[in-house]
């Protein structure tokens, strides 16, 4: 007996709970949704619905470069590289600064490589090219980001798609926009 009413107990307990719990996340998803509906009434069905549909108010479409995109643009920039004669660390990355392809061409020095995927997170996070004025953030951010010249946002249509980060420590933007051009990207000023 009173074996049961301790097993009692404990499941009341535990749909207590969950009543609790489910409450809470009803809560929660009905601030979230008035906040998207703007002071519209918004049932619990309307913000996760109950037959498995998607929730559209919580998706938006958006633009991602291909895998052939970024194997073009880093066929560009090596080529460009060859041509003047300079070998470099290239880094292509998303809008969230996860690295989508690099190479180190032969002969280029192993630290631009740091510098190449610093420059182009900083261009991913900020969608403009990297600028002197930057240069705090190399300290505020342990050198994940850089004020180095090098970088460049990849906007094709007017949508940031990531960025390109050259390695070199001068300021030319010819590799750069070489693989930008390559898949009809926005290209840049190149004088320094």
């Amino acid at each position: 007996s009173q074996r049961r009413s301790l097993f009692s107990e404990k499941k009341e307990a535990k749909m207590f709970f969950s009543q609790g719990l489910l409450l809470l996340l009803w809560c929660v998803a009905s601030q979230r949704a008035s906040a998207i509906t703007k002071d519209v009434e918004v049932s619990v069905r309307d913000v996760v619905p109950m037959d498995g549909a998607a929730a559209v108010d919580f998706v938006y479409p958006t633009k991602a470069l291909h895998h052939s995109g970024v194997l073009a643009m880093l066929a560009a920039a090596v080529s460009k590289a060859e041509v003047l004669g300079r070998p470099e660390c290239v880094v292509l990355v998303d809008v969230s600064g996860a690295v989508l392809g690099q190479v180190r061409m032969t002969g280029a020095n192993f630290l631009t490589a740091k510098t190449a995927l610093a420059k182009a997170k900083t261009a991913a996070a900020y969608g403009r090219p990297t600028s002197p004025t930057d240069l705090a953030l190399a300290a505020a951010t342990g050198g994940d980001l850089t004020g180095l010249p090098g970088g460049l946002p990849i906007k094709v249509d007017g949508v940031l798609l990531g960025a390109i980060g050259v390695g070199s420590l001068d300021d030319d933007l010819r590799i750069p926009n070489a693989a930008l051009a390559a898949v009809g990207a926005l290209t840049f000023d190149e004088s320094p």
